[in-house]
C-alpha cells in the first residue's frame, strides 16, 4: 500500500496541481492530500473513487494493484459496478453495448458485485417527491418486482426502461408514477411492465 502516496504526488504534479487545488478540487483539505503523499493514512472508500476518478484511474490502478482482472470481486473495500446511459426492452443488463463504464462503491457488505449496476438519469420525470434530476445517477439493485411505492428501473411496451414509482392495486393492476406532477400517471396490465430492479440510493450530481 505503500506506493499509494507515490502514485498520488506523480498524478498531481502531471496536472501541475498543488496540494492545496486538488484538495479543493476532491473536497478535503490540503492537511489530508499531504498525508496521503506520505502514506500516513488512505482515504476512505468513496473518496478513493473520487480521487481515481478526477485521474481518470481505476482505485486499483492507484493503489497501485495494475490491471487487476475483471472477475475479483471485492477489493480493499470497493467493489466494481457498471454504469449505463440506457437500457433497452428484453437486453440483459449487462451487455457490453449498454455498458459505458465502470465505477466503484464502497463494499459494506449490503451487496455483491453483478447484483447492483448504476443508471444515468435522463429527463425531469422524477423531479419532486425524490427530487431525483436528470444527470443525476442511481444505484440499482437487480429484481424483477418491487414493493408498492418503490422507484423501479422498468421498461413499458417496448420502450427504452426509465425510473417510476410503481403503485400496486388490489386487484392486481400496476399504475406507474412519475414524481413530477406534469406527467400522467401510466396503468400497466397484463405484465407489459418489465422491471430491472429497484433504486436504493441517488447519487445527485454535481458531486
Amino acid at each position: 500500500m505503500s506506493t499509494f502516496g507515490k502514485l498520488l504526488k506523480e498524478e498531481r504534479l502531471k496536472k501541475n496541481l498543488s496540494q492545496v487545488k486538488l484538495g479543493e478540487i476532491i473536497g478535503v483539505s490540503q492537511a489530508s492530500i499531504a498525508a496521503y503523499e506520505r502514506n500516513e493514512k488512505i482515504p476512505r472508500p468513496h473518496r478513493l473513487n473520487k480521487i481515481a476518478s478526477y485521474f481518470n484511474l481505476s482505485p486499483n490502478e492507484l493503489l497501485g494493484f495494475h490491471s487487476p482482472p475483471p472477475e475479483i470481486k471485492t477489493v480493499h473495500g470497493v467493489i466494481r459496478v457498471p454504469v449505463m446511459k440506457k437500457i433497452a426492452p428484453n437486453d440483459p443488463i449487462d451487455v457490453p453495448e449498454n455498458i459505458i463504464e465502470y465505477t466503484y462503491i464502497p463494499d459494506d457488505g449490503k451487496y455483491r458485485e453483478g447484483d447492483v449496476f448504476i443508471l444515468e438519469v435522463k429527463g425531469d420525470a422524477m423531479e419532486g417527491r425524490s427530487r431525483i434530476s436528470e444527470g443525476d445517477r442511481v444505484l440499482v439493485k437487480k429484481q424483477d418486482d418491487v414493493d408498492s411505492g418503490e422507484i423501479a428501473v422498468v421498461a413499458v411496451d417496448g420502450d427504452e426502461a426509465t425510473l417510476k414509482r410503481v403503485k400496486k392495486t388490489d386487484n392486481g393492476d400496476v399504475f406507474l408514477y412519475s414524481d413530477n406532477a406534469k406527467y400522467e400517471p401510466m396503468l400497466v396490465r397484463d405484465g407489459n411492465a418489465q422491471i430491472y430492479g429497484k433504486v436504493v440510493q441517488v447519487i445527485f450530481e454535481p458531486v
